[in-house]
Formats: C-alpha cells, structure tokens, sequence
C-alpha cells in the first residue's frame, strides 16, 4: 500500500509542474518514471526467501566470483538479497582511487582485494539483476559510527579528524552531566572499536572512530552520502543498523523517555528514512527502508519504514529452543505500531563469540547447526516473520576458533567447517514452493532410555522405545504427517500434535523418516539417522 501510495504521490506532483509546451515530454518521461518505480523488483511483501549474503563483493573467502555467488543465490530462490553490502569503513570509488596521504598508503589496494569499493559493488548488482531482475538487493550501513578519517562519496569532500570529532556525539549538548570524551571512551570500549583502558587518557586524536550525532546536521548529509551511493549502484533497499541507538543511550543515561535529546534523536533518525525515500524519488525508483523493530519502544509517532528486523538470542540459538511468550509480545507490538509490516529474522552477530551468530558457529556442531535452521524457519515462519538463511557473512566473533575454510572469522555455510548449505538450500526449495516445512523434534542427538532425555550427544542413540515428535507448519493447514523406518510407512497422523511411539523390535542403524503432507497436496521431508536397540514392544 505505501509503495502504491508513493507512485501515485509522485506521479500527481510531477503532472501539474508541467507546462502545456512540455506535454510531449510529460507522455516519456513520466511514464517511464512511474512504472519503474511500480516495477522495481518484487513487492516486499511478496518475498519468499531471504538470504543473507554478506557482502556478495566477498570474493576472496570461498575463492568464489560473482557468476558463483550469483550461482549459489538462484540456486537458493533467493528474492532479498539482505545485507548484499555492508559499508562500514570508508569505500573507494573505484580501485583507480587516490587518496590524501592521511589514510595508509595500502588503503585502497586492500580494499580492492575484499571486493570493498564502489565500482566492484555495482559490478556485482549488475550481475545478479541480469540473471534474476527481480531479486531486491538491500545494501546496510550503520548509524552508529562515524570513522575518525571520511569522505562524502557523492561530494568527494574529505573530512579531517577535528570535522568527524565535531560531529561526534556530545551529551552535554542537552546540558547532560555527561563529558563528551567520558561518553565516547565508553561507548567504543562496549563495542569493541578500542581496547579497555582508562578513560582519563582518552585521545580523541588516537582512535579509529566515534559515535556520531545524528542531530547534526553535517552527519546527516554523510550519513545521506553513503545510502545514496549503494542506491547509485543498483542498491533497491537499504538497511540501517543501530538507527535508534543514540536515542536509546540518551534515554538510558537521561532515564527519560520524553527528554528532548531523546526525542530529537529520535525524530532526527526518522527524518532519515524519509529522505532515502526521496532520493529514491528523484532517480524514479522505490526504495524500501529497513532497520531493527526498536522504534516500537518509544512514545512517539513511528517512521515510514518498510519493513523491521528481529534477532533470535544466543540462549535461543544454543538451546535451540524460542520463547514463545517473547516472541508473541515483540510481534504484537510491532503489529500494533507499523501494521501489516515485513519483519525478517537473521542471526545477528557482533565482536563477541558470545554472540547469535558466534555461538551457532562455535559452540553447535554441525548437526546442532543444521537443526537450529529447521527449528528456526518452522517457528518463524508461525510467527509470520521470514527468517533470513546465512549463506554468508558475519563475525563469529574476535576469538572464534572455527574458522571458515580454516582461516577466515567470517560464516560461510559452504565452508567444510560448517556445511549447512545443502539445508539452506533443501529450506529455500521448500518455501519457494509454498510448501509445509517439517522438522523431527525428537529423537535428535541425544542419547534416550526408554523415552527420556538422557544427554546430548553428537549421534542419536536410543534404547527401548521411543516417541517421534514432529515440528510441522504450513500456512494451507497440514493434511497429515507420515512416519517411515528404513522407507517402510509405520504410521499415519492426521491431527496435532504430530507424533509416533516406535516400540518395535530394531537392534542397530535405522533411518527415520516423516513426510508432512498439507491440504493442497504438497509435501515437506525430513529424516535422521539413529541407532537404536529394543527388543520389542
């Protein structure tokens, strides 16, 4: 509705400016201005499977290029391509680029290397629009850093240390007893951009970065700069992380929800929603804007956003296990103040193995991984939001020991370490489908006497009889739910809960298979392998 909405506004304000001498120019351009942005790519809503493809310029990791990468996302029915391009650290516009002697003089040359500038990442949207024009490509950048050394990618205009540091946050501009050298030592020690030291000798001279004050308003034009930029090279979306953060903290410090340093950091992010929309106005295309569900907190009108992203925690991805009552309050909320909005779960990560993402790749196996996904898209999918599948990206955190191929801390679902790619894959195939998804609850890596949970173990082992418990969604409504040993049917259920007690005689290795069968007739399979001794029921 509100990208019908914005053709329909764009198109009535560009009729009446307008002269009678410019009606042939009205009957091209205007057309061709409407109806690209009516037909820019898929309707959000329309998103079956999300990927997260971080970034897709990420050649080196895989030693993949981007008719492999583009490959790997049309074998996934891929239609969002999220966080396709993370700008974090100034981007080069081309690996042509010059920059002042203040940066290292190996800057650009590194950055060519990571598939990190500008020309390449255009490159790469170019590729993956010819072999899928519809896929969305949602290219990320953050709120909540600013580099101590910049640039203005649309102006080219460098800033020096002393311009980024009058831009970075200072809360004793709302007169908060608050030192801006005290805030900004602490917030860089939280988020690992400096070592824990003394704040006392705080230098702003000597770090990397700040934490920046999005009611500036020379930050909101660089800010601006870097959306525009991924837009200019094919971007259809854009991903903000940590939009409400300064409101958050000044909120946390002040205790005070209504406190105008809030409630204009607040305002001053929303603002910057509205303004990528309008850009995207001006280049005649739609762009969709995103970022976490957090605004949901706060008392005051929301933005325009487009769609929110959730994250499951790490004791839900290492339990494997969700809180329903959490998850039934953060959707309800959302519900309540952005509608019938697209919300999109991934595993988040951060500089910790402590995080999502770093405990899913450090501390499961590989089976526990792939069952986390199962889980995952099952209970998600309930909770009407799209869980995104991690093809590739994110830290697994500064002091991750399993290393993708070995040597790099960032995930890749391919990597012999990890080896969930098939099941991404196998998930993706399904809900392109429209097909049920079905997961095997229990048994699953545990050892079992006699029905109990015993101990968790690499394999499954059971001894005496056991019930298989069966996960299973499909928005059509589920038909029935078929139970095989060693591909012989054992049973059929045809009401939840789904479940089977096995108490037959089977001494050895057997493979357990359920197929989940909804009421338009498509099927979902899901099957283990365990070994099992009973002497019979």
């Amino acid at each position: 509705m509100k990208k019908i909405l914005a053709i329909g506004i764009l198109c009535l304000m560009i009729i009446p400016s307008l002269s009678v001498a410019n009606l042939d120019v009205l009957k091209v351009n205007d057309s061709k201005v409407c109806k690209s942005i009516s037909e820019n790519s898929l309707s959000i809503d329309q998103v079956k499977v999300a990927s997260l493809y971080e970034k897709v310029t990420d050649y080196h990791i895989g030693d993949r290029n981007i008719d492999d990468i583009s490959r790997l996302l049309n074998e996934t029915k891929t239609d969002f391509i999220f966080r396709g391009f993370w700008r974090w650290s100034p981007c080069p516009e081309s690996p042509s680029t010059i920059l002042p002697p203040e940066y290292p003089s190996e800057y650009v040359l590194e950055a060519t290397k990571q598939g990190y500038t500008y020309q390449q990442l255009e490159d790469a949207i170019n590729k993956i629009k010819k072999d899928n024009p519809e896929t969305i490509f949602v290219g990320s950048l953050p709120a909540q850093r600013v580099t101590r050394l910049v640039w203005n990618p649309m102006t080219n205009e460098y800033l020096s240390t002393e311009d980024t540091w009058a831009m970075a946050l200072n809360p004793e501009k709302w007169g908060i007893d608050y030192s801006k050298e005290r805030f900004q030592c602490e917030i860089a020690i939280s988020r690992f951009w400096i070592n824990p030291s003394d704040c006392k000798n705080y230098d702003h001279k000597q770090v990397d970065c700040y934490a920046p004050d999005i009611t500036n308003e020379i930050f909101q034009e660089l800010f601006l700069s870097w959306a525009k930029k991924q837009i200019d090279c094919g971007a259809d979306a854009i991903w903000i992380d940590l939009l409400f953060s300064q409101a958050g903290m000044l909120k946390t410090i002040t205790n005070d929800p209504n406190h105008p340093a809030v409630k204009e950091s607040f305002e001053s992010a929303s603002k910057m929603v509205d303004e990528i929309h309008d850009y995207g106005y001006s280049k005649g295309k739609y762009i969709y804007v995103g970022t976490w569900s957090t605004s949901t907190i706060y008392p005051y009108p929301q933005p325009n956003f487009d769609f929110v992203t959730v994250l499951p925690s790490s004791a839900e991805v290492y339990f494997k296990k969700f809180n329903e009552n959490k998850w039934n309050n953060k959707v309800e909320q959302i519900r309540d103040k952005l509608g019938d909005i697209s919300i999109f779960a991934f595993i988040d990560w951060g500089g910790s193995s402590n995080s999502p993402l770093g405990v899913f790749s450090q501390k499961l196996i590989p089976d526990d991984q792939i069952e986390f996904l199962e889980i995952a898209d099952e209970f998600f999918q309930k909770k009407g939001i799209n869980f995104i599948y991690p093809i590739h990206g994110g830290g697994m955190g500064v002091n991750a020991k399993i290393l993708s191929f070995g040597k790099f801390k960032v995930y890749d679902s391919l990597a012999p370490e990890f080896q969930t790619y098939e099941t991404i894959k196998e998930l993706a195939e399904n809900k392109s489908k429209g097909n049920p998804i079905t997961c095997i609850e229990k048994p699953r890596n545990h050892f079992y006497i006699f029905n109990r949970e015993i101990i968790p173990l690499k394999n499954t082992i059971i001894i005496g009889m056991i019930t298989i418990e069966v996960n299973v969604y499909s928005e059509k409504g589920i038909d029935r739910v078929e139970f095989y040993v060693d591909d012989v049917l054992k049973s059929t259920d045809m009401q939840a809960p789904f479940e089977w007690l096995w108490n037959e005689k089977a001494i050895g290795r057997d493979e357990m298979k359920v197929i989940a069968y909804d009421n338009e007739g498509n099927t979902a399979t899901d099957e283990i392998e365990v070994i099992i001794v009973n002497f019979g029921g």
